[in-house]
């Protein structure tokens, strides 16, 4: 780009770059004023006078750039010169360098006025306040013995109590059988009636003075432990649903003639009975069977 001082006439030849860090404001390397190169720029422009007067006081405005003269006719005029002296361009290059600086407000208006009674600012000797020192971790309050004491015993508490709901679980287990050997205790025997299923029964008549009726039926322990035979209770019933006899029947009694060994059922064991009844008349339509604990 082309540009000129507009107080010396002195040419440049400057790229546009450069120019825009200080928004055009340049200082001349003649006359020392400062004057925008976008404003003066141009594709054609004439060499000044050789010897152009220099200014007596130059401006001193921070932010101006330094141009390089590119006037050909100087440089014509000082070629012999130059080619004798080479120190002297590097003098002329490190004094053409630019200068950032932040231009005067004489040179550039402001967007507001400045009020005349605008007071001065006043410096200050007081330091800066350090940053507040970290606050150690606070404890939280440790609670007091008796509340955790009372704690363990309220967990005993349940504990105990959720053992003794369910105890049917565990008191029959090996090791509380073991425990309690060593112990010198009893056990409860584990009783639970309910858990006794008949899967197959049959009643017939049987023929002669008097005639008889002949029960069969096939029951199976479906506890997960051993436990004693319950009660066998039979009623019979006629056509209405109404119980027409009933009987109740021990171990002893309705268990057969072959069978050795304790009255008690293993964890899925089947027994099969046969239970010899005295007929009680045409009343008689059905039966029920129930099982019941021993007292």
């Amino acid at each position: 780009m082309k540009t000129q001082c507009p107080f010396c006439q002195t040419p440049y030849d400057i790229a546009a770059e450069i120019l825009r860090p200080t928004q055009g404001l340049a200082r001349c390397f003649r006359c020392g004023r400062v004057f925008n190169a976008f404003d003066h720029c141009s594709d054609d422009i004439s060499a000044p006078a050789r010897h152009p007067k220099p200014r007596s006081t130059p401006a001193d405005t921070p932010g101006a750039l330094q141009l390089q003269v590119s006037d050909s006719s100087l440089l014509a005029a000082d070629a012999p010169r130059a080619a004798s002296t080479g120190p002297s361009d590097g003098a002329r290059h490190t004094a053409m360098q630019r200068e950032e600086a932040i231009p005067r407000a004489s040179e550039r208006p402001l967007p507001f006025e400045i009020p005349d009674d605008l007071e001065e600012l006043e410096a200050t000797e007081e330091a800066i306040p350090d940053a507040p020192a970290p606050l150690a971790p606070t404890m939280p309050p440790r609670s007091p013995w008796w509340q955790k004491t009372l704690a363990i015993l309220l967990l005993l508490a349940l504990g105990a109590q959720l053992a003794w709901i369910r105890r049917d679980l565990w008191i029959h287990h090996p090791m509380a059988i073991q425990a309690c050997a060593l112990l010198d205790c009893r056990l409860t025997e584990y009783v639970r009636p309910q858990d006794f299923h008949v899967i197959e029964r049959d009643m017939q008549l049987v023929p002669g003075n008097p005639p008889m009726l002949r029960l069969w039926l096939r029951m199976r322990n479906d506890g997960p432990r051993a436990q004693p035979l319950p009660l066998l209770e039979l009623t019979l019933l006629d056509a209405t649903g109404a119980p027409v006899a009933r009987k109740t029947f021990p171990p002893e009694t309705y268990l057969p003639k072959e069978w050795i060994g304790p009255d008690t059922a293993l964890p899925g064991e089947e027994i099969t009975i046969e239970l010899p009844l005295q007929d009680p008349g045409p009343r008689a339509r059905g039966f029920v069977i129930e099982f019941r604990s021993r007292p």
